[in-house]
Order: structure tokens, then C-alpha cells, then sequence
């Protein structure tokens, strides 16, 4: 266990997308992001957590990202962060797709404390791999543009499960 960090005892603000990749790169199993708003809670002037929403049309804003230090047991840190954005600016819907993975329970997680309700359950996404000496490299979908091509010859490399040193081949 860690240090335990209070929301109430940090500086909430915001923060530079380099700032919050940096963050993200070490303590969110999903990495960066390219979120238009990014914003920081400070404890005695060190970063414990990260909120990075992205805004789509109609004012609705998405949360893309909502992270924590990994060697802090932070409480209320997330909340305080999400008071801010809202607070601060202007939106007419927020919301946020969760990873069953981490929220386990569909009725008392972190969402449904920050006063989310539950609308649907979708289906996993995908990510694509680069498979190089038994080691895999996750890297997520929105990073790539959609090639049939690329993606059968992919799809072929890993049903026969051979290693591939290859870079994506197409970038946003």
C-alpha cells in the first residue's frame, strides 16, 4: 500500500496533454490519449491523477481517460477532478465507456459514484498487435485507420502465430 492522498487535500487544474500522457504512460493500463481537456490533481505538488475528456458534437463530452497514481491509495481524488470539469465548463451530456474488466459490479463503481447511470452494455472492442519474440505490444484501435488489407494479412499472421516485426502500416 501506498501513501494515502485525499481529494480534499489537492489542487485541482489544468494540465498540458503532455502532462497528462506522461501520467498516463505510467499509471493507466490504456496510455495516452489525445483528449482536448486534460486535467490534474496536484498533492504537495505532485501529479496523483488525471482526467482527460475529448468533446464531440452537441456540447456532449466523452471521459477517456480517469486515472490515478499507482503507488498512492487516493480517495475522492477522481471525484474532485470530475467537480472541476463541470464546474468549469460548459456541456450538455457527459459520458464515459467503462472496461468490465476494472468495474466489476455494474451498480457501485466509480462511474456510478461520480453519479453515472448505467444506459447499455457494448460490445469489447479490439486492439492490434504487434507480436515480436513472444512479447506482445497492445496498441489501441483509435491509433489506426481501418485497412481491409492490413487487417486480413494481421489476422492471418496471428491464426498461424507467427511472430511479425512489421509497423502498422496505416496512421491516423
Amino acid at each position: 500500500k501506498g501513501e494515502k492522498v485525499y481529494g480534499r487535500k489537492c489542487e485541482i487544474k489544468k494540465i498540458t496533454r503532455m502532462t497528462a500522457n506522461k501520467f498516463l504512460e505510467r499509471n493507466d493500463i490504456d496510455g495516452i490519449t489525445n483528449a482536448k481537456v486534460n486535467i490534474g490533481a496536484f498533492y504537495n505538488d505532485e501529479l496523483v491523477g488525471v482526467l482527460c475528456l475529448s468533446k464531440g458534437q452537441k456540447n456532449r463530452w466523452t471521459i477517456e481517460r480517469i486515472a490515478a497514481s499507482y503507488d498512492k491509495v487516493c480517495s475522492g481524488v477522481c471525484g474532485k477532478m470530475f467537480a472541476y470539469f463541470k464546474k468549469n465548463f460548459q456541456f450538455n451530456s457527459i459520458e464515459v465507456l467503462g472496461d468490465r474488466r476494472w468495474a466489476f459490479d455494474a451498480e457501485d463503481n466509480l462511474f456510478t459514484i461520480l453519479g453515472f447511470k448505467y444506459a447499455e452494455e457494448v460490445k469489447p472492442s479490439f486492439k492490434y498487435v504487434r507480436m515480436r519474440h513472444y512479447v506482445t505490444n497492445g496498441y489501441n484501435r483509435q491509433d489506426f485507420k481501418k485497412c481491409d488489407e492490413y487487417i486480413d494479412m494481421k489476422t492471418k499472421l496471428l491464426i498461424e502465430n507467427k511472430p511479425s516485426n512489421e509497423k502498422a502500416v496505416a496512421k491516423k
